[in-house]
């Protein structure tokens, strides 16, 4: 049908710029339709797609039809045949071309989902094991209709009907009876949601309905490995679990969003500096060393707001005041720390001290949105465990723990709690409600110092 529509367009624009039909129309229309088909086929677009992202989907097709123009023109060429078409043909052909094949698609798409919604033309399928695995993938799959799949039940060895959750599909069998069922009824897919250590009953399962009709899929067991952050991922033929997700997407909005940031308050950055200067003539940048990506360590940049001997001048408050030292070792922060300066007590409360890290950003080494950025001594300290997943992502100049406690958070695993719970249900809609809550935050002026 792909191909149908590619070669209908020339004809129907032959028809509206009234041009009149030759014999090398009709050869052109031939050799189009013969390439599109190798090349559409080529690039995958006739895979599986359920559940592909539609921008992907776009993202193919237009490159597969540059492909197609290429191989016409050149044709066209070498044959010097070019002058026997008309370029107002060619080129509307070309611009439209890819859009209409993508308007097919969509449409195809919306079809089959409206199918499988009012349960036609969908696939029976049953889970291999009546774990948390299983019963996931089940609520997923209730969760996206469109899919056309239909769960019929569970086999397990060790479950019985009273210990699946309420509302799930029924148990009709153990393993053993897997493959008479799949021989009495019609079932389309199995999908094994066993964990990675049961090795010896998914070889089993494989070994003995391999032969009865339905497709075998196996769910990868990653609920180990979810509080690491990880993901799977392909390297050619082999799958990997990425402990360090891609962060593509976010990363381009990081460039454009800093980029913007630095380019509208430029001037109010030269106004902060020109304050710092002229109040002690000082540098008017601080740069602290912290923790960002898989541990690495990099220099945090802020306007300085302290005094240019604040380290010396903080072993003597820690020495001569034992509770400004409990403060520093909960927090890493003094409230009314005297080392600041009255410029820097400004910046401090309306957060501007923090406008420089928009650099750190633009340079990678931090996100707009992430976890807090942390010191050696806090990581070796507090972290522990959670440090891998710390690890994991870029620290952010803003995040779950600036919105929801700021500086007032006096539990330091309370802090950790809030990185935890961003890093496990990070999403680019969450990140956005972040940074509105963060500006209507920094409007406020509350709990920062």
């Amino acid at each position: 049908m792909d191909s149908i529509i590619i070669i209908g367009l020339i004809p129907l624009l032959a028809l509206i710029y009234e041009v009149s039909w030759r014999d090398s129309y009709t050869y052109l229309l031939l050799f189009i339709f013969c390439l599109s088909n190798i090349l559409l086929y080529a690039a995958r677009m006739y895979q599986p797609w359920r559940g592909q992202n539609i921008t992907e989907e776009l993202s193919d097709i237009l490159k597969t039809w540059a492909a197609l123009l290429g191989f016409v023109f050149l044709a066209l060429f070498v044959t010097k045949t070019s002058y026997n078409f008309s370029r107002r043909i060619l080129l509307t052909w070309g611009a439209i071309g890819p859009f209409s094949i993508f308007t097919t698609h969509v449409f195809v798409r919306k079809l089959l989902f409206m199918m499988h919604k009012h349960g036609i033309y969908t696939k029976n399928a049953v889970i291999v094991g009546a774990g948390d695995l299983g019963h996931f993938f089940e609520t997923y799959i209730a969760q996206i209709p469109w899919s056309g799949i239909r769960i019929k039940g569970y086999f397990d060895d060790y479950k019985q009907a009273s210990d699946l959750k309420k509302g799930s599909s029924p148990l009709l069998g153990t393993l053993e009876e897997l493959k008479e069922y799949l021989t009495k009824n019609q079932v389309d897919s199995v999908y094994i949601a066993l964990p990675f250590r049961a090795q010896d009953r998914i070889n089993r399962v494989l070994a003995s309905i391999r032969t009865s009709g339905a497709h075998v899929l196996l769910i990868p067991d990653l609920s180990a490995f979810r509080m690491y952050n990880a993901e799977l991922q392909t390297l050619g033929d082999l799958v990997l679990v990425n402990f360090n997700p891609d962060q593509t997407l976010k990363r381009l909005f990081d460039l454009v969003f800093s980029a913007i940031v630095l380019i509208v308050l430029s001037p109010l950055f030269a106004l902060i500096a020109l304050l710092i200067k002229i109040e002690d003539k000082g540098p008017v940048f601080f740069g602290h060393k912290r923790v960002t990506l898989a541990g690495r360590r990099f220099r945090c940049l802020k306007f300085r707001t302290m005094q240019v001997d604040a380290e010396d001048r903080l072993k003597e408050i820690i020495k001569n005041d034992p509770a400004a030292g409990q403060e520093w070792t909960r927090r890493f922060k003094l409230k009314n720390d005297p080392r600041v300066t009255r410029i820097g007590r400004i910046l401090r409360r309306t957060s501007l001290d923090e406008l420089p890290q928009f650099f750190n950003v633009l340079k990678g080494e931090m996100s707009v949105v992430g976890v807090r950025p942390i010191v050696e001594e806090e990581m070796t300290e507090y972290y522990h465990e959670s440090g891998g997943l710390y690890c994991s992502i870029k620290p952010g100049i803003t995040g779950a723990w600036q919105v929801d406690k700021r500086s007032d958070t006096e539990d330091y695993q309370e802090r950790i709690r809030l990185d935890t719970r961003y890093i496990l249900n990070r999403n680019p809609l969450f990140d956005l409600q972040i940074i509105i809550k963060t500006v209507w935050k920094v409007l406020k002026g509350k709990g920062a110092y």
